[in-house]
């Protein structure tokens, strides 16, 4: 029995399934099966629950036979198939390329079949000179059989290879990976006051216990807590006059080993005194030394929680609504909706969270430009800055159709969107708090209801082509069970979410991606599309690096910190 591993991108997986099903239901003349196939999703032979999915990878890349790679425009430019085909390699493994249906062309004057993306095509592949397998339907079954069976004959020339497990390919920011890079990486996102992404690094060095950095991340952790809790308190006015004792207890718990002086990016030391970011005491009127005996804190009793559509103004004049904790169907049941809908399945949004009353105007945004925001790198992610430099872009892309300042701003990619964000103190929401501020408990078809209703949406049969501006009393009979207003057309909007099947897990990995290659999910609709596409649990998705005038976006945040969702 050969063991074959299957490398794929899941954005493949019917077409995927179409070979590997029947491969799976060859019998040998025992009556045993012919092949034991790995596939990282397969309940019997993938990942388990709970297992790390690289080192799965990892392991079944080992133990396998012939490493079967299955070609497209997306598993080409995966940074993840490429390092499982780079470690096969480096296993001296045998590779099969199978170019998957609708993924190549007919070149007549060749007479033979062509890809339209060569270019991405795998160096690798051509340096071994590797023939591929185009998948034409029943007859690629008895190609892999014959293929398996050749490589078969020739142990000698696939004798393993010693070679290092390999890292995780993803970015540091993603994923695990090698423990001093990775803690570097999350000191890195703490003092750019990115909490979220800083504590789900430091949580990962904590999980595997790693020996140099577990007590150090953990360390972390419990005083980035600490720090958000300043934050959160004084971000909101009702509870700012208890931030200097708030700050005063948080000074006891420094001086620490692994922070030069004490942890506070945004300064509090400068309003109440004490220790400064670099451990110098400060002077002024409400300076006080740190006493050198443990002092009794007292746990502060935190602030009530908003009432679902409380209003406030964030720092920058933008109006946003709470939407609180809870738990809703998300998606469409059998029988409704498209096939990435399914399947339906519950969602719980652990903490509450503001959100933009509106889509982002281009009066709000264009503060954000007037601010040096094309010009600042802290705001956007790597790839996201690689892409304005080497486009050269100052702006967003502007149409005379859609620059009135109440009009949503559109025209801006994900990487302009997130970067908007994060000067707002905030981020993009995830699919699943998206879907949430538009359903709410009762699962609502549309935001306002279970009926379309064409007054209170603009969509392609009544927009003129064009969005329309938005605003306090515009629409107010569309708005959503928390008072969040259009949520369904007008513009598309970006979510943080990668575009990856349901169901909606935001431990998966769909939330700790910042690379600039994978598709975004976008939400809503837009003034160019139609009605079905207005519903709350239509999913459409894009490149992060796409502008276009359907496009827009609103912000998120936690009670004045950032904090994820749904962890």
């Amino acid at each position: 029995m050969q063991r074959l591993f299957i490398s794929y991108r899941t954005l493949n997986f019917d077409k995927v399934d179409a070979i590997v099903t029947p491969l799976r239901a060859l019998k040998l003349p025992d009556g045993n099966p012919r092949f034991h196939i790995w596939q990282d999703r397969d309940k019997e032979n993938g990942i388990r629950p709970g297992q790390d999915w690289w080192e799965a990878i990892v392991d079944a890349i080992i133990a396998c036979d012939v490493f079967v790679f299955m070609m497209s425009a997306d598993s080409v430019n995966s940074i993840n198939c490429q390092a499982e085909l780079h470690y096969a390699r480096k296993r001296n493994r045998p590779v099969l390329p199978i170019v998957l249906r609708d993924e190549f062309i007919y070149d007549p004057i060749k007479g033979n079949y062509s890809l339209a993306y060569w270019e991405n095509v795998p160096p690798l592949l051509d340096e071994f000179r590797t023939q591929f397998l185009f998948d034409k339907g029943a007859s690629t079954i008895n190609e892999v059989v014959v293929a398996c069976e050749a490589f078969a004959r020739q142990p000698q020339s696939w004798r393993d290879i010693e070679a290092p497990r390999p890292a995780d390919p993803r970015p540091t920011s993603e994923a695990s990976n090698h423990s001093i890079t990775l803690y570097d990486e999350a000191c890195d996102y703490a003092w750019r006051e990115q909490f979220d992404i800083a504590e789900r690094l430091f949580q990962k060095l904590v999980n595997r216990n790693d020996p140099h950095f577990s007590e150090d991340a953990h360390g972390w952790i419990v005083i980035l807590r600490a720090y958000q809790q300043l934050v959160t308190f004084d971000n909101l006015k009702s509870t700012r006059h208890k931030v200097a004792p708030l700050w005063t207890a948080y000074q006891q718990q420094f001086p620490k080993p692994f922070i030069e002086g004490i942890f506070d990016p945004k300064g509090f030391h400068g309003r109440f005194g004490g220790i400064s970011a670099v451990g110098t005491p400060s002077v002024g009127a409400s300076a006080a030394p740190i006493p050198t005996t443990p002092a009794i804190v007292r746990e502060a009793t935190p602030p009530p929680e908003p009432a679902a559509g409380t209003r406030m103004t964030d720092a920058h004049g933008i109006p946003m609504v709470y939407v609180p904790a809870g738990k809703f169907l998300m998606g469409s049941p059998a029988g409704e909706g498209f096939d990435d809908e399914r399947p339906q399945h519950e969602q719980i949004i652990r903490a509450g969270f503001w959100l933009d009353l509106t889509p982002v105007t281009n009066q709000a945004y264009a503060r954000f430009v007037e601010a040096g925001g094309y010009q600042k790198a802290d705001y956007w992610t790597r790839a996201g800055w690689k892409w304005l430099r080497a486009k050269k872009v100052t702006g967003p892309a502007d149409d005379n159709n859609f620059t009135a300042p109440q009009q949503p701003r559109v025209g801006v990619s994900w990487f302009e969107a997130w970067a908007y964000a994060q000067w707002r103190d905030g981020r993009l929401p995830t699919e699943a708090e998206w879907e949430w501020a538009a359903r709410g408990p009762e699962n609502r078809a549309y935001p306002w209801g279970n009926a379309f209703d064409a007054s209170v949406v603009i969509y392609d049969k009544n927009s003129g082509g064009k969005t329309a501006a938005v605003g306090e009393a515009v629409r107010q009979s569309g708005a959503s069970w928390v008072g969040v207003l259009d949520l369904s057309g007008n513009v598309w909007e970006w979510c943080s979410s990668l575009y990856q099947p349901y169901p909606f897990d935001a431990q998966d990995g769909r939330e700790d991606s910042l690379d600039g290659s994978n598709r975004r999910a976008l939400r809503g609709g837009s003034w160019h599309v139609a009605q079905i596409y207005a519903r709350a649990a239509y999913r459409n998705s894009s490149s992060p690096d796409y502008r276009y005038g359907t496009l827009g976006f609103r912000v998120a945040s936690a009670v004045g910190s950032g904090v994820p969702p749904s962890l």
